[in-house]
Parts: structure tokens; C-alpha cells; sequence
């Protein structure tokens, strides 16, 4: 057999030939792809002192607009003021807002954003005196998203992985990979 290259132009098959000799065929040529841990520290590491592994978790946070906590009330006096008005009035807002409970926050719902990281791994190793590395940190980010949820924005996501049917994500292939070796000098 030889080895050929088989194209498709306007809907025909074209056939063209990239050797004249015989096909020679290595059994084991390439090796199996193995499920090889990404967070596992190359081989010529030593044996870590401590190790932190965050194995999968996925985290949505969100932000809202506005203030969760209230201002700080004035401590100062409001000249022209008498003292008796002003504490009456504080004494009233204090028990409205009190009565309210956690809705009276100064929380803004229509403006939000959420920060997704979806299938996120971690680890962390730190490693004796007598070794070259001092700490090892690999981060692994799946997916990552940033939505933008306010009703008056034409966005709604300001980052994500695209993918489209002819340019479809690679499986198992990290949005996101940091790792971070520090050496003692």
C-alpha cells in the first residue's frame, strides 16, 4: 500500500500520492494517551514536605452594585441644631432599618456581575531545605466566565471560552493553567 492524501475540492475527491516506496508501520510507534495528573510536579522533583490539593470545585460569586453595609452616621454636631431633635430622628431611621432586617442594605440587584470557575483544581507543595524548589503552585481553571447581568447592557458575557461547531473546544484542555515554581537562590 502507499500513503496517499485524500482532499475534497467543490465536492470531488482528490487523490495525491506523498510517497513512491511501501508504508512501513511501527507497532507502538505512539504511545497511549494516559489520564496524567496536570497538577503532578515533573518527575526530577523531590518529595514534598506538604501538599495542599484542591481536587474539583466549582464557584459562582457574584457582585452586586451599591453598598452592603451601612454608612457610618455623623458624630459631629449640626450647628443650629438642637441636640434632643437630632437623636430623635437617628432613634426613628435606627428602628426602621433594624425592623428591616437584611433588606435594608444598600445592595443594587439591577447592577450584577458574576465571576463563574467551573471544575477549578489546585495544589500546592512546599518542599524540604535541602531541595532547589522551595514551593510549588499549579492552578488549573476548566472554564472561566465573567456575566454581566445589569438589564441596560447589551453584554452578557464580557469572558468565556467561544466555540463554534467548526472550531469546537478541546476536550480535556484547561481554560486557564498556571504553575509556579519558586527557587531558593
Amino acid at each position: 500500500s502507499e500513503l496517499v492524501e485524500t482532499m475534497v475540492a467543490k465536492g470531488q475527491y482528490v487523490v495525491k500520492k506523498l510517497t513512491d516506496g511501501p508504508i512501513l508501520v511501527v507497532e507502538e510507534h505512539f504511545s497511549l494517551p494516559d489520564d496524567a495528573d496536570q497538577l503532578k510536579s515533573p518527575p526530577h522533583f523531590p518529595v514534598p514536605l506538604s501538599r495542599i490539593t484542591v481536587k474539583e470545585i466549582s464557584l459562582i460569586w457574584t457582585m452586586y452594585g451599591g453598598n452592603d453595609f451601612p454608612l457610618p452616621e455623623p458624630t459631629h454636631s449640626i450647628p443650629g441644631t438642637p441636640r434632643s431633635d437630632r437623636s430623635h430622628s437617628e432613634s426613628g431611621t435606627r428602628e426602621r432599618n433594624a425592623s428591616q432586617g437584611k433588606e435594608n442594605t444598600g445592595r443594587n440587584k439591577a447592577e450584577q456581575m458574576e465571576f463563574q470557575l467551573t471544575k477549578t483544581r489546585l495544589r500546592f507543595e512546599q518542599y524540604p531545605e535541602s531541595a532547589q524548589q522551595m514551593f510549588r503552585l499549579c492552578l488549573i481553571l476548566t472554564d472561566v466566565e465573567i456575566r454581566d447581568k445589569m438589564a441596560s447592557s447589551n453584554f452578557n458575557k464580557f469572558l468565556y471560552q467561544h466555540s463554534t461547531e467548526d472550531n469546537p473546544r478541546p476536550s480535556r484542555t484547561p481554560m486557564v493553567c498556571v504553575k509556579v515554581v519558586h527557587n531558593r537562590t
